[in-house]
């Protein structure tokens, strides 16, 4: 018998998910909604600095991206089966701060299922994540990043991890419990709180660096929550990092979306990353959310667990399948680069390994392009091995011979396919996951392609309490030994086992009912049935203790004090901190009873500021701040502990501004590139965050640039520089944009006198007479000016010698020759050509012929000796071979 979802799922979006026999509203990496920000790249500088926002959709809509807080909006269309590239401006999303808060989020809307993903660009650094929709976010979070290790000379500041935090709805309250010292001085393993609003980033990055083996800078394991339950997005990654740690070259900013705990999975197909370089490995990084959980790989033991714990290793095949027993979360991150290899592929990227459970049945992407980088691009798609002829790319089917089956775990099949730059889609009926990625010289990205949104925890309720928050399971009374047991899913399944643990034991409904005749702890299990690669078997099991006692259990008293409070005085005992106490009373007549008392005492959160700029009043809170100024309110959190919030507020001027630049060529100012020359006006308007303009008015003065490189001549037409006595004309490459008039030519190292060499200026060339033997230094420049520019080149005049044996008559034509040459004369014995070297390079015997044909077309444009041999001696020619 099929079960149902037993949660109500959010809708359904455009494009089908999962493997599954009934067609529930699962939400996927698709949406209409979605905030996304992005992170501090440590490559950053102002100049070459690129935020992109990509949308692709199946059907064509609409899209709309804005900062509510700052009036930015921009719109856009999507074709069908098409895809969009927006870039943003950083003014309005980029959050360049090592730590703190800002209105840097960008909520994106559209009127048909899209899937969003961004990239962040700088010099010498790329990565891009996929973005979750709005009803795809949770409030629960464990960050992953890489150590913040590398030592690198330009940005050795930047090698930090980081992670950042978007709200969605105002007055959030998050609490975040850092893995290590954060930069503004958060210590590791105590939580703080932080209030947001919506669209507000909170921006963390880790206080100390380090080189290889730095254990201080990883906020991997690190706990996000939002306290009163309103969904939030995370961004988890580095600023600055090297994979591995070790490296010396190939830093980059890595980044993706963090995935709520509660959609984590407990299988995973890796795959290696294709076009990167041969000896370099992807790095695969596995992070727990429970204790006592085992991993395996391919069948064995690879490492044991507890919450927020890590272990990394390299995937040194060509894939892996992996398994635990409790949901954990599974980063790819590709190897760095080599310094010692030419023109080396790839760089750093970071991205989230989808778990199978996580499959979906189609989706439409895009690759990213990177300037004027050329990159080629991979999509690794893994599916169920049943299903694997049905796998689309394009709506193309896959060649057979690119279908592999994953040694580890038969039941799936993978590919790894280069794909066109641009859309894509796939689609498997059975289910997919996939990663897209894309690899050039010194350069790389990833990110996940998309996948569902299933929360995949199973939860076993016992009288409406969690087993999760019953460590030491849960005590009834003989007298009132019915306890009713409740399931929780957010998946399908076939039929749910149930065992007692007093002998009794069947397939079951969600909800049973059970009764204990018996004192004793009895083992409670529950195992959830569902059909994997069409086969039935046990999936999921959740257990829990019951302790049947002859009388009633005290209901349990839950409290919270603040920290520095007297403390709650409880069983004649004074109670002041955090834990679950339990003290059993003894009765004369039936059982003794327990009585337990969950004491929280919270830490009073450190006082709180913000810096708000705007050219008009803001309203905080209840207050309206009219004037610059500092402004204070309280705050209360739930346990009653009070701690102040300030605003720092500036009420921003107007006006206007200009600016006078002279230079050479081409000048860049706000993203525009101006190369008219002369002397002209360009008038710009800024808008500040809070919306303040100011207009500059530029007055620009471009002077012409030369754009010669050398000085052509002789060394086009012969072997060298050298050549005969004689008139010779040198030119510029390229003189379409110089002043004639301006050019000036001089014989350097020519002392006066006759016998000299001379030397007859024509504009953008001049001839050279050379009356002797010897080396002389050209030089051509633009004149004194602001774009002066000057060249200086050698020439040599060797005058080689030849023999003029006037008493042999010969014939040499053509020369300069380009494929043959005819030499006529009388009795010729032997024809030589030798180079300039003295190198004889062919030899043609002409048995005393008066005419001989000598192929040159196969020597190289130069100057060559042509030496005939006759019974009346012997002639030397000069020849020239040209192309």
């Amino acid at each position: 018998m099929f079960k149902r979802l037993l949660c109500c799922l959010l809708s359904l979006v455009a494009i089908g998910v999962g493997i599954g026999r009934a067609q529930a509203q699962i939400p996927t990496t698709q949406g209409t909604r979605f905030w996304v920000s992005y992170m501090r790249n440590g490559y950053h500088n102002g100049n070459s600095d690129h935020l992109y926002l990509i949308a692709s959709a199946k059907e064509g809509c609409e899209v709309t991206v804005s900062n509510p807080h700052t009036g930015y909006s921009r719109g856009f269309s999507v074709a069908n089966q098409g895809a969009y590239s927006l870039e943003m401006d950083t003014l309005h999303c980029y959050n360049s701060q090592k730590g703190g808060s800002a209105f840097m989020g960008l909520l994106v809307e559209s009127t048909d299922t899209i899937s969003i993903y961004v990239a962040n660009e700088a010099e010498d650094s790329y990565d891009a994540a996929n973005v979750l929709p709005i009803e795809a976010l949770g409030v629960r979070y464990i960050v992953q990043s890489n150590k913040s290790i590398g030592e690198q000379s330009d940005h050795l500041d930047e090698n930090r991890a980081s992670f950042m935090v978007i709200a969605t709805e105002d007055d959030t309250q998050v609490e975040i419990t850092p893995t290590c010292l954060t930069y503004d001085d958060h210590e590791a393993g105590t939580p703080y709180y932080i209030n947001l609003d919506m669209g507000e980033c909170y921006h963390v990055i880790n206080k100390e660096t380090g080189a290889e083996n730095n254990d201080h800078g990883d906020f991997s394991g690190t706990w996000v929550r939002s306290v009163n339950g309103k969904p939030i997005a995370v961004f988890n990654g580095n600023c600055i990092t090297s994979i591995p740690g070790n490296a010396t070259s190939g830093f980059d900013h890595v980044f993706e979306q963090a995935i709520p705990v509660d959609h984590w999975g407990k299988q995973f197909v890796v795959t290696k990353s294709k076009g990167v370089e041969s000896q370099q490995y992807d790095c695969i990084k596995i992070t727990a959310s429970s204790e006592n959980t085992i991993v395996r790989c391919d069948g064995d033991e690879l490492c044991s667990l507890d919450a927020g714990e890590s272990y990394s290793f390299w995937l040194t095949g060509d894939c892996c399948y992996l398994e635990s027993n409790n949901p954990v979360a599974v980063f790819l991150y590709n190897h760095s680069h080599s310094e010692n290899t030419v023109n080396p592929k790839g760089d750093p990227s970071m991205v989230w390994i989808s778990p199978v459970e996580q499959n979906l049945q189609e989706v439409v992407f895009s690759t990213f392009s990177l300037g004027s980088t050329s990159l080629n691009h991979y999509v690794n798609a893994v599916c169920y091995t049943d299903n694997v002829s049905d796998l689309l790319l394009n709506n193309g089917t896959i060649p057979a011979n690119s279908i592999k089956t994953v040694p580890g775990a038969p039941q799936f099949s993978y590919v790894s396919l280069e794909v066109r730059n641009g859309v894509n889609m796939l689609k498997c009926s059975g289910g997919l996951v996939a990663r897209v990625y894309g690899v050039g010289v010194r350069q790389g990205y990833a990110y996940s392609v998309g996948s569902s949104a299933r929360k995949l925890a199973m939860q076993l309720f016992v009288n409406d309490m969690p087993s999760d928050e019953l460590p030491d399971g849960y005590s009834v009374c003989q007298g009132d030994a019915q306890i009713r047991f409740r399931t929780s899913f957010n998946y399908e399944y076939e039929h749910l086992l149930w065992d007692f643990g007093d002998g009794t034991a069947y397939d079951g409904e969600e909800e049973e009912q059970h009764t204990y005749s018996e004192v004793g702890n009895f083992e409670v299990s529950a195992v959830v049935y569902r059909k994997v690669n069409n086969v039935v078997q046990a999936f999921d099991s959740l257990q829990v203790t019951i302790h049947v006692t002859p009388s009633n259990e005290a209901p349990m008293l839950v409290e919270a004090i603040c920290e520095g409070d007297e403390g709650i005085v409880w069983f004649d005992t004074l109670r002041n901190e955090t834990g679950i106490y339990r003290v059993v009373k003894e009765y004369e007549e039936g059982c003794d009873s327990l009585f337990v008392f969950d004491l929280t005492v919270e830490k009073i959160p450190d006082r709180t500021e913000r810096w708000v700029q705007s050219c008009d009043v803001f309203q905080w809170h209840n207050l309206v701040c009219s004037t610059t100024d500092d402004y204070t309110l309280p705050f209360t959190t739930f346990a009653g502990c009070e701690y102040d919030s300030v605003l720092h507020f500036t009420l921003l001027p107007t006006g206007n501004s200009s600016l006078e630049i002279e230079t050479c060529g081409s000048f860049e100012w706000m993203g525009d590139v101006y190369e008219e020359l002369g002397t002209h006006e360009y008038i710009k308007t800024i808008t500040g965050d809070n919306g303040c303009e100011t207009t500059v008015t530029l007055t620009l003065t471009l002077y012409p640039s030369p754009s010669f490189e050398e000085i052509l001549g002789l060394s086009q037409v012969a072997v060298a520089t050298n050549f005969w006595p004689g008139e010779y004309n040198y030119y510029l490459d390229d003189s379409t944009q110089v002043d004639l008039s301006r050019i000036e030519w001089e014989l350097l190292d020519n002392p006066p006198g006759p016998g000299q060499w001379a030397m007859k200026p024509h504009g953008a060339s001049c001839t050279i007479i050379a009356y002797s033997r010897g080396d002389r230094r050209l030089r051509v420049s633009t004149g004194s000016s602001m774009c002066d520019k000057e060249i200086v080149k050698t020439i040599h005049c060797s005058s080689y010698d030849v023999d003029e044996n006037e008493t042999i008559q010969l014939e040499v034509y053509p020369n300069p020759a380009r494929d043959e040459v005819v030499v006529k004369g009388l009795e010729m014995e032997e024809v030589s050509v030798y180079n300039l070297m003295g190198q004889k390079v062919r030899t043609i015997v002409a048995h005393r012929a008066s005419e001989v044909s000598v192929r040159v077309g196969d020597l190289p444009q130069a100057l060559y000796l042509l030496e005939v041999r006759t019974p009346r001696g012997n002639k030397t020619s000069l020849l020239s071979v040209i192309k």
